[in-house]
């Protein structure tokens, strides 16, 4: 490859401090229009939720559900921002020993949410009363805390008989086959505003949460959405944020996922996209086929430091068959995969900034934001990338904000919510 193909390459993908400042410009708008007119690319779902006051407390069933392992946990909140996890269960909604799979489209929702049900008889004591929570990762259409209607399931999910039906409602109709009755159901959400509550819950500053994984959301804490008195979290949606300027390569991929022209930030960003977006820049550029190259991929060649980058060479000889490559070329699919990670933090701090001036333009109070996901906890430099990113576009306000992993995770977020909807209830 010409080095004027490369210098070209890196032009498209750098995020100057110009362009996020213009990003954060756009995703403002874009969030303005979605919160009053109900137009634009953000949706600014809201999850019928506040943040805690961090005095909720008591034994909460929380269930983690956002893709084909599901976590469900006894959760004490404690008051006075304190909690423990009491007991937990993790497993698999398919095992091929055991002969089942609840992801499959010969199973029904109700077989599906009778297993999850089995599950939480392990858990609880009879005669004792739990409010329960629920994480549900999936699109969904929510008209209050307590209902969320599937649209559509994404991630390898076909269960039948789900999609268009209020997935509390199966749950509720699955505990009351089983008699257990002391189980109620009160809150669901996903897992970026679970991601919110559980941080919320220790940090009072805590007012927006981003996932930064196999995909992307971001959710805040609105003062006035339209229709609500009290402030609500809202779920932006803001994978789907499409006023970004795309390269060749971006279009390239779009036109080959599943859904063309939806998603475009989240397909510039998640985990889920960027091995697949280094694959077609390298296949594009240096004429290497690199077939099924994973963001996990993409972190292996971002942590080798090796001086002949062995281990670049060690990856494209065990998995792609491609031997005796010239050190040019492996240094320079690790320059592309390293435009690639840097590109995806800086978009993501692009959209914290456009959040920051809605919320408080002139940064007057402290922020932190939660942050959950495999590419910030893993990706070798990612979080010292999006930090400095951040601090860059803030300039002298930086220190008002702080970014946090959030301890608990989506099943103390669900716990919480529960927490909250029940005292919404007595209140």
């Amino acid at each position: 490859m010409q080095a004027g193909y490369y210098e070209k390459l890196r032009t498209e993908m750098e995020v100057s401090a110009e362009l996020m400042n213009s990003i954060a410009e756009n995703f403002q708008k874009e969030m303005r229009l979605g919160l009053h007119d109900h137009t634009g690319s953000l949706k600014m779902l809201p999850s019928y939720t506040d943040n805690p006051s961090g005095q909720e407390a008591g034994i909460y069933v929380a269930i983690d559900f956002g893709g084909t392992n599901v976590r469900i946990m006894l959760i004490e909140l404690m008051a006075e921002r304190g909690y423990r996890e009491k007991k937990r269960i993790c497993f698999s909604l398919k095992d091929e020993k055991k002969g089942y799979d609840f992801t499959s489209e010969k199973v029904t929702g109700e077989e599906l949410c009778q297993f999850l049900v089995s599950k939480i008889k392990l858990l609880v004591q009879p005669g004792i009363v739990y409010s329960l929570g629920y994480t549900f990762s999936f699109p969904c259409r929510a008209d209050g805390i307590n209902h969320a209607v599937l649209l559509k399931w994404t991630k390898e999910f076909k269960t039948a008989g789900v999609e268009g039906e209020d997935m509390m409602s199966l749950l509720l109709a699955a505990l009351e086959r089983e008699k257990l009755e002391n189980v109620v159901p009160r809150a669901i959400i996903n897992d970026t505003v679970g991601t919110q509550l559980a941080l919320a819950y220790t940090d009072c500053d805590c007012d927006i949460a981003t996932v930064l994984g196999t995909g992307h959301n971001t959710s805040y804490l609105e003062k006035e959405y339209p229709g609500f008195l009290n402030p609500v979290i809202i779920n932006i949606e803001s994978g789907n944020f499409n006023k970004i300027p795309l390269t060749k390569y971006d279009r390239m991929l779009d036109a080959c996922s599943e859904r063309p022209g939806a998603q475009l930030l989240e397909k510039m960003v998640a985990g889920r996209y960027l091995g697949r977006l280094a694959q077609t820049i390298v296949h594009e550029l240096l004429s290497i086929d690199m077939k099924g190259f994973t963001t996990f991929d993409l972190n292996t060649v971002l942590q080798d430091r090796t001086d002949d980058l062995r281990n670049i060479q060690r990856l494209l000889e065990t998995q792609f068959f491609v031997y005796e490559s010239p050190y040019q070329v492996r240094s320079l699919i690790r320059e592309i995969c390293d435009l690639i990670a840097v590109r995806s933090a800086h978009l993501a701090a692009a959209t914290l900034v456009g959040i920051f001036r809605h919320i408080d333009p002139g940064l007057k109070k402290r922020h932190t934001v939660a942050v959950e996901g495999s590419l910030y906890e893993k990706m070798n430099g990612y979080s010292e990338t999006l930090g400095t990113a951040l601090q860059g576009a803030l300039g002298e306000k930086a220190g008002q904000v702080k970014l946090k992993t959030a301890k608990g995770g989506p099943c103390l977020g669900a716990a919480i919510a529960a927490a909250i909807a029940e005292n919404n209830r007595k209140s």
